[in-house]
């Protein structure tokens, strides 16, 4: 869990994506990303730096709850609202650790892209929770998907979902 933790994080820091992609600072100096940056802001056009290609889907194709596991044995959920809202949660029951991302998510160049408002990380007995509001895209490659499965990767992690039932 730690390692998919890890790359969730280093992801939302270090963005590389398609052109057609900027990165801006705003004047508090919060780090955005975006299609169309604000006017007369100095920005960077970001590319792919990993060489990873996304299999198209569509928002449709993707709303609703999809549970699994990753290769270290951490419990996924990853649900995706028609409002465009998703909740991405990760667990690792023996360790007492979770993480959960709210956000915002589209379909953006062939990929998934959740611009985050909120970070939750909990660990430990008794609980200690950490919330922390942010302002970050994170960018998810769909490996493979089918109306019951999908497989996604980030950074190198990957994570097979199945679809769970209405």
């Amino acid at each position: 869990m730690m390692k998919l933790l890890s790359t969730i994080l280093l992801l939302a820091a270090c963005l590389n994506v398609h052109a057609g992609i900027y990165k801006w600072t705003d004047e508090n100096g919060n780090v955005h990303f975006g299609e169309q940056p604000p006017a007369n802001v100095e920005t960077t056009q970001m590319t792919i730096s990993n060489g990873q290609t996304s299999e198209p889907i569509t928002a449709q194709q993707l709303q609703g709850s999809w549970t699994g596991k990753d290769a270290d044995g951490d419990s996924h959920e990853w649900i995706f609202h028609s409002d465009g809202t998703a909740y991405i949660t990760s667990e690792n029951k023996p360790k007492h650790t979770s993480f959960r991302i709210e956000g915002r998510y589209s379909i953006l160049l062939g990929r998934i892209a959740v611009d985050v408002s909120m970070m939750q990380k909990t660990a430990g007995i008794p609980a200690n929770t950490q919330t922390k509001r942010t302002s970050q895209r994170i960018m998810i490659a769909v490996l493979k998907h089918s109306a019951e499965q999908v497989t996604l990767s980030m950074n190198g992690q990957t994570v097979t979902l199945s679809k769970d039932e209405a």
